[in-house]
């Protein structure tokens, strides 16, 4: 949807910090409701909630897809299947760590990592040739097909008995914990325009997460189950794999957006030359996302991410100056493509290392922490540097 910014503004009569907004709150409301969405699977179970999540995205993706004008854009879009993937997402990385173990489970956590680096690779490419040649709205029939195809061979995951109750679920920590991280991001999204709205609401951000990590430690002293238990915060594996999805994403999703506006909205090229234009994030992407998995089962995973961290940095200093009105394609092509190889490796690895050492009962709420953090950082790096 990046690459399809300036046919999206024109084609539903908006403006650029209104698609920003839809793209931002998409994201927001996945990261919000995710930890919902792992407690839902202990109370409902892994399939069930998965497939749910799967239908609800499949009818925002039908309603984006007919979309008029940017109300029904981001009912669709941003809320449903916002909301889809909030249960989705948790659920797909707890479904694949309980199906395998030791090795066979890292490298399929590592598989399935590649795949979603690999996706994000597509994606612009993909957009800028539907858009151009097509419609933006064929992605999300695309989409709606998916899920389709999820439907007809849902019959292959494995089904989770339950442990919980609907009795055991924590309503107040979940409104503590979904106003918390919306209060943050728009707090972020105003820091251009209004600060003092920017300063209360990232001040009652920190007052509203700090009350809810209160009250999920109580909940617990008093042996209730709460959404989410803090003592796995202790986990080093598990807090480390937590920042580094939050960063990577936030680089990923913020440097597309900005690359994205800068070629549509300064250079003026057409949503299919933007996909072209970032083909060598794309590619460097697609070959660290693809190694990385390989490579985990004979080295150490931290000297991997390590280099792929300073391949990411050291992108940065290559295209630092070379955003200009006459920038050219081989100007940004090699920063582009470090860029892409360095967080390809970070990505493929980021959830393994965060499962890990993760006892198995704990795994839907650790898997809801790591996409929490991984959606937010997504959210946060459009506000940011969007």
């Amino acid at each position: 949807m990046n690459v399809s910014i300036s046919q999206l503004v024109l084609d539903l009569n908006t403006s650029l910090s209104t698609i920003q907004l839809i793209i931002c709150f998409y994201t927001l409301i996945t990261a919000s409701l995710m930890l919902v969405g792992s407690k839902l699977q202990d109370i409902v179970g892994k399939k069930k909630i998965f497939l749910a999540g799967a239908l609800i995205y499949g009818i925002g993706a039908l309603i984006a897809s007919v979309s008029q004008n940017a109300t029904t854009l981001f009912i669709g879009w941003s809320l449903l299947e916002g909301l889809g993937g909030a249960l989705m997402t948790p659920a797909t990385i707890s479904i694949i760590s309980g199906t395998y173990k030791d090795n066979k489970r890292t490298f399929a956590l590592a598989i399935s990592s590649a795949i979603a680096g690999i996706a994000a690779a597509i994606g612009p490419l993909f957009g800028g040739v539907v858009t151009t040649f097509l419609s933006w709205r064929f992605g999300f029939v695309l989409e709606l097909l998916i899920v389709v195809f999820i439907f007809l061979f849902s019959y292959k995951i494995k089904n989770f008995k339950p442990h919980l109750t609907i009795s055991d679920f924590d309503i107040i920590g979940a409104i503590l914990c979904v106003s918390g991280l919306i209060s943050l991001v728009l707090g972020i999204l105003c820091l251009k325009h209004h600060h003092l709205t920017t300063l209360i609401l990232i001040s009652l951000s920190i007052i509203l997460l700090v009350t809810f990590g209160i009250f999920e430690n109580k909940q617990k002293k008093k042996g209730k189950t709460p959404l989410v238990d803090i003592s796995l915060l202790k986990n080093h594996n598990l807090k480390t794999g937590m920042g580094i999805r939050l960063i990577t994403n936030l680089s990923l999703a913020g440097a597309l957006f900005a690359v994205s506006v800068f070629l549509q909205s300064v250079l003026h090229l057409s949503a299919f030359r933007t996909g072209l234009t970032l083909l060598p994030a794309t590619f460097g992407l697609l070959i660290t996302s693809l190694l990385a998995p390989k490579l985990a089962m004979k080295f150490n995973h931290k000297i991997i991410m390590i280099i792929g961290f300073i391949l990411a940095i050291g992108s940065t200093f290559l295209l630092k100056y070379q955003f200009g009105l006459n920038t050219h394609f081989m100007d940004i092509a090699p920063g582009l493509t470090v860029f892409g190889l360095g967080l390809g490796f970070v990505i493929s690895l980021g959830v393994d290392i965060s499962l890990n050492t993760t006892p198995e009962e704990k795994q839907s709420t650790a898997s809801g922490l790591i996409t929490t953090s991984q959606t937010l950082g997504s959210s946060m790096g459009t506000a940011i540097i969007g």
